[in-house]
């Protein structure tokens, strides 16, 4: 589906790409996938600025983004989180969408500033967006394992409040 710009819109709600056990051939799959729809080539934007991954640090041959998206800070590649490896973007895209909370909060990582929080709550995925000069990076997103992360994200969102209703106003 494409989007505003002539972009490319992931398919909603997000499609999962399933496990396969040869990691190698499957990793290279996710890869080229991730490639396609988190690339300077088709952009995507939330809140009027666009959206980027880490290029850095490169491992295998594979930008630092795709590491933490399947694995987090530690890269080690998780399956729920491989086969949800399209999910960050079509979430953002589809944040208006009932099913997506969303909220902004303070950051655990970079001192005085303010992530973007979007929960697909029934799907027990989640997304963080960290604002830069002018841009947003994704700073990481994760399958939900355990309750206590699920009671942690409805009491921030409890907290914080809905950033949609943000948006909505600048409209």
């Amino acid at each position: 589906m494409d989007g505003a710009n002539g972009t490319r819109r992931l398919e909603w709600p997000p499609v999962i790409i399933p496990w396969d056990n040869n990691w190698e051939e499957y990793c290279q799959l996710i890869y080229s996938e991730y490639k396609k729809y988190y690339s300077q080539d088709d952009p995507f934007y939330f809140d009027g600025m666009v959206v980027k991954a880490r290029k850095r640090p490169i491992a295998l041959d594979k930008e630092g983004g795709f590491w933490h998206v399947i694995g987090g800070s530690e890269g080690v590649p998780e399956k729920e989180r491989c086969e949800r490896v399209l999910w960050a973007r079509a979430i953002i895209e589809n944040c208006q969408d009932d099913s997506v909370l969303v909220w902004e909060e303070p950051s655990k990582h970079d001192g005085n500033t303010k992530d973007v929080v979007f929960w697909l709550k029934d799907e027990n995925y989640y997304v963080i967006l960290a604002r830069r000069d002018g841009y947003w990076v994704i700073r990481s997103a994760y399958y939900i394992k355990y309750d206590s992360k699920k009671i942690k994200l409805q009491k921030a969102y409890e907290l914080y409040g809905s950033y949609k209703t943000r948006i909505a106003s600048k409209s």
